[in-house]
């Protein structure tokens, strides 16, 4: 029976979830995506906005006490922006994240 609870929680985990976006994280991505000079790189940010708003909030609702440090956070600094295609230095716990946001259309 246990290993039954364990396979389940395997598939669950391999599962796609889907976050719903808040308007509120489009226009935190147009206002941030701004900031950035170059046009592809105006995109890249606008999409790598989105991914860590949402990706915050997935996170903020399995758990919540995870201490997270925005400030070293590469949308925090426009100028990396034109550098990088993801975001990085951002900081949960112990764990330094690389975020990669891609474009994907999902049919459902």
């Amino acid at each position: 029976m246990i290993n039954a609870q364990n396979n389940l929680s395997e598939i669950r985990a391999l599962l796609p979830e889907v976050v719903e976006l808040e308007a509120e994280y489009f226009e935190q991505a147009v206002r941030i995506s701004n900031q950035v000079n170059r046009e592809p790189q105006q995109w890249q940010t606008y999409l790598n906005t989105l991914a860590l708003l949402s990706f915050e909030q997935w996170l903020g609702e399995r758990v919540a006490d995870l201490p997270v440090v925005k400030h070293n956070c590469s949308l925090s600094q426009p100028q990396s922006a034109n550098v990088m295609a993801a975001v990085v230095n951002r900081q949960v716990s112990e764990f330094q994240l690389c975020l990669i946001a891609t474009e994907s259309l999902v049919d459902e």
